[in-house]
């Protein structure tokens, strides 16, 4: 299934109707980043020097596409969207890894679904962390299926979600750059799961409002 031109205007009309809730409710969400320490730190780290680096990262991936391009290797979504992926997974790795101070000791967590444990024992800041989780990973997923065009895309973008969230955790295990857990992973990798069904869910009405035409 193709993501068509009628299918790309839909995911613009979708981010703009974000866009537009986003602003109505600015003086809420400037509260709740106010509350929220996870979000106030991703906002925090968009400095202009760590702007620079994605731009550059974006730049360079979006050279090696455009011979990618020329040789027929890619499409031409893949063309455009492989920089939006370099530029996004730039700032994930900056939130995650690069903007941490490395501790002096190992940090890790192996019990599955501990924070739920948590969670239930009073620990409630633990859910902006377990929903931010998810989140981040949720554009990933949407890319990956913009950019491949092979036959069961979906499964091959949640399992590179998997693997990428897998070498986030195992790289903050041994730089000592934050908390191994098994959580994250299954977070990360659900974002990324929902992702590919929003994209599959926007394919579907694209290609109703196709055939109604």
């Amino acid at each position: 299934m193709r993501f068509t031109i009628v299918g790309i205007a839909d995911f613009l009309k979708l981010v703009l109707f974000l866009g537009n809730l986003l602003l109505l409710h600015s003086k809420k969400i400037r509260r709740y980043i106010s509350i929220d320490s996870y979000l106030n730190d991703a906002i925090n780290m968009i400095t202009l020097q760590s702007v620079i680096i994605w731009l550059i990262v974006a730049f360079i991936v979006f050279v090696l596409a455009i011979l990618l391009f020329r040789n027929g290797r890619i499409r031409l979504l893949s063309f455009i969207f492989l920089p939006v992926l370099a530029l996004y997974l730039s700032f994930v790795a900056q939130l995650t890894l690069f903007s941490r101070i490395p501790n002096s000791y190992t940090q890790y967590k192996i019990m599955l679904f501990w924070s739920y444990s948590a969670i239930a024992n009073g620990s409630t800041h633990l859910i902006y962390e377990v929903f931010w989780n998810v989140i981040l990973f949720i554009p990933i997923g949407m890319l990956q299926m913009l950019i491949f065009s092979c036959k069961r895309k979906w499964m091959i973008s949640v399992f590179v979600g998997f693997l990428l969230s897998s070498s986030i955790e195992v790289i903050q295990l041994l730089s000592h750059r934050g908390l191994f857990e098994f959580d994250d992973i299954v977070h990360n990798t659900l974002g990324a799961f929902i992702g590919t069904c929003l994209y599959v869910f926007i394919s579907v009405l694209s290609k109703k409002k196709r055939s109604n035409i």
